[in-house]
């Protein structure tokens, strides 16, 4: 997988349902249908500016580089439906306003707490989310091509994935010894 810092979004709710819509369509297509690894996935922390992706059980880990690489273009040249837009949507505001048992309600309210989560700043994330249009894929595509020049990648595999590695790229080896 590789993470690194996206620098300032400035519509989250946005960004974070476009990341959604990427693990849904794009790289499920890409790395998991195409690519044969057993799943992908991305994930976005607004708190910390964080975006990652990882692969698992991944054949072709190589070529899934390739594939994250191409997000930034993928998001700027494909053209997103209004119906692929609502889509979009309707998932993200069910992911964010969930229903909860009361034991998770606690976590999450805690949680919420203790990192500053207001509800004003999650309403005003909803508001971006609903108000999310066909545009915003492609300012998208440019934090994904500036995020991608800061990435780091790191690979869990076995000494002969980890062999083959050093022959394509320059890379720093570490054994776990577990």
């Amino acid at each position: 997988g590789s993470g690194g810092m996206t620098g300032n979004v400035s519509n989250v709710g946005a960004f974070d349902t476009i990341v959604k819509f990427l693990r849904t369509d794009f790289l499920w297509e890409q790395v998991r249908v195409r690519g044969g690894a057993y799943g992908a996935r991305i994930s976005y922390d607004p708190l910390c500016e964080l975006l990652t992706t990882v692969s698992y059980r991944d054949p072709r880990f190589f070529e899934t580089w390739n594939v994250y690489e191409e997000i930034g273009k993928y998001l700027k040249e494909t053209k997103i439906s209004k119906e692929i837009v609502d889509q979009a949507i309707i998932g993200m505001i069910a992911a964010v306003d969930a229903p909860m048992g009361d034991d998770k309600t606690v976590i999450v309210t805690t949680q919420r707490y203790l990192m500053g989560i207001s509800d004003e700043w999650r309403q005003s994330r909803r508001n971006e989310i609903m108000a999310l249009n066909s545009e915003d894929f492609a300012l998208a595509g440019d934090v994904f091509e500036n995020w991608i020049g800061g990435t780091i990648k790191a690979a869990l595999t076995n000494s002969e994935h980890a062999n083959e590695w050093t022959e394509k790229e320059t890379v720093e080896i570490k054994e776990l010894g577990i």
